[in-house]
């Protein structure tokens, strides 16, 4: 099962703690997709949404299907979150991805989107540190999370 991680777990030692047996599959992009902090000021998680001429980099994790259970209840599905099946290219990385002339494998993965109806509003410190110890660890461009940031303060 191919997992979309683009806040918390693209960062590999959150991700392994959370998921030991987790693989790294490689990398992808959302497009037509922006970033977006919803929930509690301070305390608000990142979510994806249509967004035109967008993208947002995210990660693509192999799990059991075993792993879906204990994966939705770190995504706060169904409560907070909702589960879809997108498709997307995959790319070994980051690079691989940017790089103009290289194309990927087409696959089907699991991504958590937030339900509408939640405000826009900051993220606490430690959550957006890890998200961004996960941007510089896969090399990816940090144009979306530092767009979702400046809505989030607006």
């Amino acid at each position: 099962m191919f997992y979309i991680a683009y806040g918390a777990n693209i960062d590999s030692l959150t991700m392994l703690m959370r998921f030991p047996f987790a693989i790294y599959a490689g990398t992808t992009e959302l497009y037509d997709h922006k970033l977006v902090f919803c929930g509690a000021d301070g305390n608000s998680l990142v979510t994806i949404e249509p967004s035109i001429g967008d993208t947002v980099p995210a990660v693509v994790w192999e799990l059991a299907v075993a792993d879906e259970p204990l994966l939705d209840q770190v995504e706060s599905c169904p409560a907070l979150f909702g589960k879809e099946v997108l498709e997307v290219v995959l790319f070994t990385s980051a690079e691989e991805m940017y790089a103009q002339n290289i194309s990927g494998e087409l696959i089907e993965a699991i991504v958590y989107i937030m339900y509408d109806g939640n405000p826009a509003n900051m993220p606490s410190t430690d959550y957006l540190n890890t998200i961004l110890d996960g941007y510089d660890e896969l090399g990816f461009d940090p144009t979306a999370i530092e767009a979702a940031l400046e809505a989030a303060m607006a």
